[in-house]
């Protein structure tokens, strides 16, 4: 990677102020509409329905000679269709790709123009290229064992009409899942033929892309979403950018995040005063009271936990007494895709990061460990492995730290150990003999590489042949020898009806 200022000839003047909100559309690819959100620039903003997986808006500068991409999408068939989107609004080449951080639906698209385009320069902060190649392998690899698994739990939810909270799954849930299933699918079909293109051009502070008249400006702001987020900054159009520091209805905090840090990098975004906010997921946003919304939910996030852990909490107990409801509410409203998105994007993965920046060294920080999270998904995946040949009770214990305990959510003493865990899952109250398989989704691990979260999907089949799909978490910790145990376990199988007996 090389770090070099650029610069290009001035682009024409602006033949007026920014444009009305409604804009003209070109032709609509399948999953996204074309929005003309100033002269020359366009947003292409995802259409399908929110949900485990979504694909990432794109936007378009079309100077007067060349272009600025900014975020090259999440596979190369996804990339071609943006790509065909831009040749109906211009024949000029593409002489810069921006990529806003990188997760992989910013930047394995990337491939597309780098064949498209000789010459063409990846933008990206000087912390992405090293992020590729580490975390990103780790959680790519990961990500692709999971998915098959991921695919058949969900298939299952719509086969059986299930929620994954409630009894019946809603329409709003339903058509979630089949576009999550379809954007998977593509992922997953492609992801063979995907090459990695890491970044030619490094963002430390700023760079100016295009001086003159409307300058395009790239700006690192500070840590937020990941350790290394850009925005594309457009003063003379008061357009930002934001890549997913803002992701629309519901933020992505995230396991990568820096929520100490995220609400202040969004208060110097809205220091630019932008009119226009593209974020990196969901609608444009015409004005600031999301954004600062989220800005308010960060800094009472980051506050609350703080003070937990000055207070000597554990993480599990600052979990519950972190209390984000006022922001839920706000955000969710009766949604149950919304809830879903809140607890699995921000309060999960938000609290466990804040609670990693508070109670890390001083000076120290939650960093990439992919050794660390690759070996935590490769042991919950064979503690995975090994319960499908087992049961329900010697997969758990199989599990369990000597002082691990079981959180049932029943209200009663949680049982400790494994001694007390087996009396438990043996007892009359659950009366299971039966086979659990769980999917391991996600693993993260904390900054010095000794504690553990993952989750992932459950599916308990009962004596009578039938199954119940639900989910679970775990937090580990790791050995002197680097094994991993699990601390504390929390199922969350919901059976139809009484439990049938053994």
């Amino acid at each position: 990677m090389r770090t070099r200022r650029l610069c290009l000839p001035a682009l024409a003047a602006l033949l007026g102020a920014v444009l009305p909100l409604a804009a003209r559309t070109a032709p609509r690819p399948p999953g996204f509409e074309v929005q003309r959100i100033a002269e020359g620039v366009f947003a292409l903003v995802r259409t399908e329905p929110r949900g485990a997986m979504f694909e990432a808006n794109s936007v378009f500068i079309v100077g007067d000679r060349d272009v600025v991409v900014v975020d090259g999408g999440s596979n190369p068939a996804s990339a071609r269709e943006v790509l065909a989107a831009l040749r109906t609004l211009t024949p000029k080449p593409v002489r810069y790709v921006v990529n806003t951080h990188w997760h992989d639906d910013h930047v394995l698209g990337n491939q597309v123009y780098r064949d498209s385009f000789p010459g063409v320069e990846f933008v990206a902060h000087a912390t992405a290229a090293a992020d590729l190649a580490t975390d990103g392998a780790t959680n790519r690899s990961g990500f692709v064992a999971a998915l098959p698994g991921t695919i058949a739990y969900f298939r299952d939810l719509l086969q059986k009409n299930r929620g994954m909270e409630s009894e019946v799954l809603s329409d709003e849930e339903r058509e979630s899942h089949a576009a999550s299933i379809a954007l998977w699918e593509r992922y997953l079909a492609e992801a063979p033929g995907v090459r990695v293109v890491a970044p030619t051009v490094a963002v430390e502070d700023s760079l100016v892309l295009v001086p003159g008249e409307r300058p395009v400006v790239v700006r690192y702001l500070g840590r937020g979403h990941t350790r290394g987020d850009v925005v594309v900054h457009l003063p003379a159009d008061g357009v930002v950018v934001a890549g997913d520091l803002v992701v629309w209805p519901v933020p992505s905090v995230g396991s990568t995040s820096y929520p100490a840090d995220f609400g202040r990098t969004l208060e110097r975004l809205l220091a630019l005063r932008p009119g226009i906010v593209v974020p990196g997921h969901g609608s444009v946003q015409r004005d600031d009271a999301y954004v600062r919304l989220v800005a308010r939910m960060l800094a009472s996030m980051a506050r609350q936990t703080g003070a937990a852990a000055a207070r000597g909490e554990t993480l599990e107990q600052a979990r519950k007494s972190v209390d984000l409801a006022e922001f839920r509410d706000a955000l969710v409203g009766d949604s149950p895709v919304r809830a879903l998105l809140f607890q699995h994007y921000v309060a999960g993965p938000g609290v466990a990061r804040a609670y990693e920046q508070a109670t890390a060294p001083r000076g120290a920080a939650p960093a990439g460990l992919g050794e660390a999270r690759a070996s935590l998904l490769a042991a919950d995946r064979a503690y995975a492995d090994s319960s499908a040949r087992g049961s329900l009770v010697d997969g758990i214990l199989r599990m369990l730290a000597p002082d691990g305990i079981l959180v049932t959510g029943t209200g009663s003493p949680l049982p400790r150990g494994a001694d007390e865990a087996r009396r438990f899952l043996e007892s009359d109250t659950l009366r299971l003999r039966s086979t659990l398989t769980w999917r391991p989704l996600r693993a993260d691990v904390s900054a010095d590489g000794t504690r553990g979260y993952s989750y992932g999907f459950t599916e308990v089949r009962l004596p009578d042949g039938s199954s119940a799909p639900g989910k679970y978490s775990a937090f580990w910790r790791r050995g002197a020898d680097g094994s991993w145990k699990v601390a504390a376990y929390r199922r969350g199988w919901r059976p139809e009806g009484p439990v049938p007996a053994a």
